[in-house]
């Protein structure tokens, strides 16, 4: 059975994974292990990508287990088409390779997108968003879409596209 270091102790990204695990029919064990990012709580472009990295070489680097894989998961925003999106970045760490992907991008509402550019950060306008409707500010997807989609959907797609790379290159499944 494969061991996943998920390098977070994120409930959200811990279900994400298991349920992937599952529907895929991967027999796997998920060990959530908190380390850091090393990037701003709202990463843009490819600081999207480098905190995904960054989380699965810290949990490399502390665990050093040549048979485990390190999953680094990372949501951030990324400017598309001259406009901005949110997507989340999976590195995995197996045998010496890097497996990356990303999810599908949901662009971010108007009046978000022009909070953001008077200089408002993104987590705050979320926050104060989420207290006003009372729902969890950290599900932005759900936010973005009055919840027809969720963060989760975006999470499960990074890690589910890493995954299928990771098992089909080493004839896991």
């Amino acid at each position: 059975m494969l061991t996943l270091y998920l390098g977070s102790l994120s409930k959200l990204k811990y279900e994400a994974a298991q349920e992937v695990l599952s529907e895929y029919n991967v027999k796997a064990k998920v060990i959530p292990y908190k380390v850091d990012s090393g990037v701003p709580l709202t990463p843009l472009q490819d600081e999207t990508y480098i905190g995904a990295k960054n989380r699965a070489y810290a949990l490399m680097g502390e665990i050093n287990d040549e048979n485990s894989a390190y999953v680094g998961l990372e949501s951030g925003l990324v400017n598309r088409y001259n406009t901005l999106f949110e997507e989340t970045v999976c590195v995995i760490l197996y045998k010496g390779k890097e497996y990356v992907s990303y999810s599908s991008g949901i662009k971010i509402p108007d009046h978000i997108i022009f909070a953001i550019s008077k200089g408002r950060k993104h987590y705050e306008i979320l926050n104060e968003i989420g207290k006003e409707k009372s729902v969890n500010p950290k599900d932005t997807w759900g936010i973005y879409t009055n919840f027809r989609l969720t963060r989760k959907i975006e999470l499960k797609e990074a890690f589910r596209n890493a995954l299928i790379n990771l098992i089909t290159d080493n004839n896991l499944a």
